[in-house]
């Protein structure tokens, strides 16, 4: 699943992962529905994104995990501009797995998608 607003960074993402069969929503609010309805392999979380913003996302999702309502729990990976040391820390709070840095490049993008997932 990939979260993300922006439509070139919609556009650069799936081409990116053509290989694979994503879904797209564009805000938060989507996100933590998509994931009550479906279970996903990871979801790509932008972390500013209209009406609920990843970090709030991906806390509500781990509390929905946490209660039961999502049978599964999901790898998160923030996606975002912001790569100092405070935004790691909120990454971590909200309950994310890792963080990749926009501009995303292919090889890193695909190379933590696959470290995830093999943990699976």
């Amino acid at each position: 699943l990939i979260a993300e607003d922006d439509p070139i960074n919609v556009k650069v993402a799936t081409h990116m992962l053509r290989a694979f069969q994503c879904e797209v929503v564009s805000d938060g609010l989507q996100v933590i529905e998509a994931v009550q309805e479906h279970a996903f392999d990871l979801i790509l979380m932008d972390c500013n994104m209209p009406l609920c913003d990843g970090f709030t996302a991906t806390s509500r999702i781990r509390a929905l995990e946490a209660e039961g309502v999502v049978k599964r729990r999901h790898v998160i990976i923030a996606l975002s501009a912001n790569v100092g040391k405070e935004f790691q820390h909120r990454c971590r709070e909200a309950g994310m797995d890792d963080s990749i840095s926009k501009p995303v490049r292919k090889d890193e993008l695909l190379e933590r998608i696959f470290s995830h997932v093999r943990r699976e």
